[in-house]
């Protein structure tokens, strides 16, 4: 079984999952789950699996899914149990999604790690980080990049 709820005011989907969730299932929350969450701009999600009592058997399918419905900037939490942590750790790994994807024992946590991206980005400067067009120019000396972009003729970021 699985529930899905959208809170528009911080932009947050939470999924939770219970009892017996087979493969096919987990597929179809995880469809859901992405779907809404691409036609709402929703960046953070959070799932819930502490409830599940007997999982889904093919973690490789599951990953494949979410690593496919992945968008650039969101941040995926894993709420599980201590019993479920290798099992959640496993399926994060598989994804691939190192930076987007995270396990934690309590909501709490979670909340607290998805909390920046369940706000609007608003797109900042940071002092000493170099972005991608940054970057490209700094490696690339006499390169011209488009005014204001934070790199001077030089290629050094302003």
């Amino acid at each position: 079984m699985y529930t899905i709820q959208v809170d528009a005011g911080r932009k947050l989907l939470a999924v939770v999952l219970s009892e017996h969730v087979d493969t096919d299932e987990a597929l179809r929350a995880l469809s859901q789950a992405l779907t809404l969450s691409e036609a709402d701009g929703i960046s953070a999600v959070t799932c819930d699996v502490t409830a599940v009592r007997r999982g889904p058997g093919s973690l490789i399918h599951i990953a494949a899914g979410l690593a496919l419905g992945y968008r650039e900037g969101m941040r995926i939490a894993l709420v599980s149990s201590s019993d479920q942590h290798t099992t959640a750790t496993r399926l994060m790994r598989y994804s691939g999604l190192r930076d987007g994807v995270r396990v934690f024992a309590s909501q709490a946590a979670a909340d607290a790690w998805l909390g920046p991206a369940a706000l609007p980005a608003a797109p900042a400067a940071v002092p000493g980080v170099l972005t991608s067009r940054a970057a490209m120019a700094a490696a690339r000396p006499g390169r011209r990049v488009k005014r204001g972009s934070g790199v001077d003729a030089a290629g050094s970021a302003a």
